[in-house]
């Protein structure tokens, strides 16, 4: 087994102990470190009881996302700094690889069934179309590389075509986001998702440039250090429906050409 190898299956292999370990911390230790809504004494002067069951969660969510975006990767690397040190597995480790990939897709696959039947269908049936037609291709064009019946290394390796590449990749990222951009004129005519969803997103930026500070005096649902980022840019600007789907168009444009350099 090559090394690359190794590192592929060391990777792989850490979803088992780090999955074990996020669900003890997430189901079990989390909610004993932040007090429930309806614990507290003013709530029930503040909200109607029958209400407190929809605030009881909203703490311990945030809590739960945040030690999800700290945890894990502070696991991954903790075990990929262990594993080496550990007894190889050889081709039963590539099994269980394996058979981890093929029980990921097909939950995967069960999520998006579960959630498009019934919870709420977000993508129409084009939409997983679409999808495994991609997939297909993609696994397709990884077989014919394998096999050798495919050789685009002579191809990439051309120096003019290295720079139009990224060009064409920044160009056509720039059109697809396109629908995302609204002013106050046009937002009326936006999806349904995105006229309600817009305002919980936008309205955490415009807390923290009217001097509120997350975690301490507001709650935020998506997101704590960015608004501190983007603090600059909206003061200048103001912060408006135009200015802020602006932003994230090019944070999502920015965010998607890394993933091609």
């Amino acid at each position: 087994m090559t090394r690359v190898t190794e590192k592929t299956v060391c990777s792989w292999l850490s979803l088992i102990p780090i999955g074990i370990v996020w669900f003890g911390v997430i189901y079990f230790l989390a909610p004993h470190l932040v007090p429930l809504v309806e614990h507290y004494p003013q709530a029930s002067q503040v909200f109607l009881k029958r209400s407190l069951i929809d605030c009881r969660p909203e703490p311990l969510e945030h809590l739960r996302y945040i030690l999800t975006i700290l945890l894990i990767p502070l696991l991954f690397v903790i075990f990929m700094t262990v594993y080496p040190h550990m007894k190889r597995l050889g081709n039963f480790g590539v099994n269980l690889v394996l058979l981890l990939q093929s029980l990921l897709l097909g939950f995967a696959v069960f999520l998006g069934i579960y959630q498009n039947r019934y919870v709420h269908a977000y993508f129409s049936g084009f939409y997983y179309i679409n999808t495994a037609f991609c997939l297909g291709l993609f696994f397709l064009l990884r077989w014919g590389m394998r096999k050798g019946k495919l050789d685009f290394r002579r191809h990439f390796a051309a120096s003019s075509f290295k720079s139009i590449v990224p060009i064409f990749i920044l160009i056509y990222t720039a059109i697809r986001l396109l629908p995302s951009l609204f002013t106050d004129g046009n937002f009326s005519e936006a999806y349904g998702t995105v006229s309600y969803h817009l305002p919980f997103t936008m309205n955490e930026f415009a807390a923290v440039l009217n001097g509120r500070t997350p975690d301490v005096d507001f709650f935020p649902q998506y997101q704590t250090l960015t608004p501190y980022l983007l603090m600059p840019f909206f003061k200048v600007l103001g912060i408006s429906i135009t200015s802020y789907t602006a932003a994230m168009a090019f944070l999502s444009l920015f965010g998607f050409f890394l993933l091609f350099l």
